[in-house]
């Protein structure tokens, strides 16, 4: 029980539904919900793409998590799981390895290949994904300019793992859009606030703005999101106005401001390291919205129901973590009289 916990603590569990969602968003807006005859807002995905997409991001996610630990072995708290001796780090270098071979070899068995003589794109977006992490936890996140961007850019290009992209509807690359604008953003924040090192310096600040302008326009002009392509029935598309198309997503965006000013003003996160590690949790947690927003533009409510069933086992695993730790801790600690009676 120790060590599963420990293992679950390394891969912070309760985000990872975070990461599910993301991918099951796109998903849902794929054409094959929209063939005629499941032409219902309920209509599911096969059950066996829902699943495979939750174990990619799972391993996606646990990648970037246990990564992240172990380049920090040496410098992070005693009491998180590889210093305080929870996890070997052998053992979570190892995890960490399978769980990269597992996200690439999951993202074929999705993408279900006919031939072996080509590689799926959903495989070429598992390794892009993973390649991002491996870049970032080794050595990027240590340069603020670099780092931050790479934390949006692979929430967005891991949403994309089913491709839905690339039936002829640009629909989803607006959830990539957002979700990179979402999590470079935050993550700035968030690091300004915790004051961490090496600060961020005013030409940082000026290319960081310029470089999410940038990608963001480089997306909307490169995919034409003028107009949104959906599918609705078979072959055939229907085109929307991209601002009619974003309005359950630009109400969430401005939900998150409020929370920010609220997190920066409230006495419960009285230091900057509070206010920040906050602001990054909720941030995480805000893109289940922004994954329910978007199938509720896409017409998909069954989307936007799974999205809260997500955002629901966020919040019961964190408490469930939070218990296990304590039931962990009183089983761990021996107290002296029963050292005395046994000695």
């Amino acid at each position: 029980m120790r060590m599963l916990f420990q293992y679950l603590r390394l891969m912070r569990l309760p985000l990872v539904f975070t990461a599910i969602g993301d991918a099951w968003a796109v998903r849902w807006m794929g054409r094959d919900l929209a063939d005629a005859g499941r032409l219902s807002p309920f209509a599911l995905p096969p059950l066996r793409d829902l699943a495979l997409l939750a174990a990619v991001s799972f391993c996606l996610y646990g990648l970037g998590m246990v990564l992240n630990d172990v380049m920090d072995a040496r410098r992070d708290a005693p009491g998180k799981p590889i210093p305080s001796g929870g996890v070997r780090l052998r053992s979570a270098n190892l995890f960490a390895i399978l769980l990269a071979v597992g996200a690439i070899s999951l993202a074929w068995v999705y993408a279900n290949p006919a031939s072996v003589d080509s590689v799926p794109a959903s495989v070429w977006v598992a390794g892009i994904a993973v390649f991002m992490i491996v870049v970032y936890d080794t050595g990027a996140k240590k340069a603020p300019l670099v780092g931050l961007l790479l934390l949006g850019l692979i929430r967005a290009i891991h949403c994309q793992i089913s491709c839905v992209a690339a039936e002829w509807c640009n629909g989803p690359v607006w959830n990539s859009l957002f979700l990179f604008t979402h999590v470079t953003v935050v993550s700035w924040i968030a690091y300004g606030w915790e004051d961490k090192r090496p600060r961020i310096r005013t030409l940082t600040r000026w290319g960081l703005a310029f470089a999410v302008i940038g990608i963001d326009f480089l997306l909307f002009d490169v995919f034409n999101l003028r107009t949104v392509w959906q599918a609705v029935a078979g072959d055939v598309s229907s085109t929307i106005p991209a601002m009619r198309f974003l309005v359950f997503p630009l109400i969430v965006a401005a939900a998150y401001i409020i929370v920010l000013f609220s997190i920066l003003f409230s006495p419960r996160f009285p230091t900057g390291p509070d206010k920040g590690r906050m602001a990054m949790r909720l941030g995480l947690m805000w893109l289940l919205a922004y994954d329910a927003a978007f199938c509720a533009a896409a017409g998909r409510w069954a989307g936007v129901v799974a999205m809260a069933v997500l955002l629901a086992l966020t919040l019961l695993t964190s408490r469930a973590m939070i218990a296990l730790g304590r039931k962990v801790t009183a089983v761990s600690v021996v107290s002296p009289d029963a050292q005395g009676g046994k000695t």
